[in-house]
């Protein structure tokens, strides 16, 4: 079992785990907060699972964000980043600072959380320095939701589906969006049926794996989404810098998945995943050219030897509305 440190203020707990860098398990003012954690997690451990779904929960980063089909050494999803070990290089009881074992791309990759007093957020930095070619990140945050969700985000430009479904053999999977599709709002959203569904509202369909990005709009500093629980009074809020996470993925996992470990039970999941990347289709996909990049959008960040790259990211609850 790998090493987890707790992070305190007056108001945050949070657990930082050294396998994957997993940021989990977050009381505010002594209350459980709404962060995922897989089924599975409270059985004995699949050996043959990677340890991104072996200990899957919370947010954690990836580097590549997706497949890691660029790095012969590396084929596990969200590589090493999410994989990987992180070794503690300071941790005091409200911030820690840790750096990957190991480089993604050449670069070396430093986890930066802190928490600040008075506030009910959790403040992240990711630094990477140097490294070479281009690579996807993401913040790949879930929350586990028994209610209803109302979902609300800072002006986004783009929104659209993946070229194909997340799950394509109905004896594995069941996915319900119309893919390869673009459309203008959430709440006017295309099945593969023809029909329209407000996803602005989660969960809204039944027994489905799904994905869809939005693109926040290219001349906003920052980014942000809200999600409101009025059935339990509650609210999620993340704020991310739009230079280095332009990107906006919504991963609706709600019982599509037949197959070990998913086995239908990972249910009424939402992945709110900012990110600088072509969906969630990987490192060659998202370094190459590709429609959103050919368009403008930016799909991966670009390393150099001589460069530092700075993703902040931040977010919160408020437990009471």
């Amino acid at each position: 079992m790998s090493k987890v440190w707790q992070l305190q203020s007056d108001r945050v707990q949070i657990k930082v785990s050294a396998q994957g860098g997993f940021v989990h398990d977050m009381l505010l003012d002594g209350a459980p907060t709404p962060l995922h954690q897989a089924p599975w997690l409270m059985q004995p451990s699949d050996p043959s699972l990677p340890p991104i779904l072996a200990h899957l929960k919370g947010d954690f980063f990836c580097a590549p964000f997706g497949e890691s089909d660029l790095d012969p050494s590396e084929s596990r999803p969200h590589g090493l980043s999410s994989n990987g070990l992180w070794t503690a290089v300071q941790v005091r009881d409200d911030a820690g600072h840790w750096i990957l074992d190991g480089t993604v791309s050449g670069a070396r990759i430093h986890k930066h959380v802190w928490l600040e007093e008075g506030s009910p957020m959790v403040f992240q930095e990711h630094v990477i320095e140097g490294g070479s070619g281009r690579l996807p990140i993401a913040h790949h945050l879930m929350l586990r939701l028994n209610a209803p969700i109302e979902l609300r985000f800072a002006p986004y430009e783009w929104i659209g589906t993946p070229p194909e479904p997340l799950e394509r053999d109905p004896q594995q999977g069941r996915s319900l969006l119309k893919y390869g599709a673009r459309f203008e709002r959430l709440e006017e959203s295309p099945l593969a049926d023809g029909s329209i569904r407000d996803l602005s509202v989660y969960p809204t369909l039944e027994q489905h794996e799904d994905l869809l990005m939005l693109r926040t709009r290219r001349d906003l500093e920052k980014g942000w989404v809200t999600a409101v629980c009025k059935e339990e009074d509650w609210m999620f809020f993340a704020e991310k810098d739009t230079a280095t996470l332009p990107g906006t993925v919504l991963w609706m996992s709600n019982g599509g998945r037949f197959y070990a470990p998913w086995s239908s039970r990972h249910t009424r999941v939402l992945g709110i995943e900012e990110t600088c990347s072509y969906f969630h289709l990987g490192h060659k996909a998202s370094a190459e050219p590709n429609p959103l990049s050919d368009a403008g959008h930016p799909t991966s960040l670009e390393l150099h030897p001589d460069k530092t790259h700075r993703i902040r990211y931040a977010f919160g609850f408020r437990m009471g509305l």
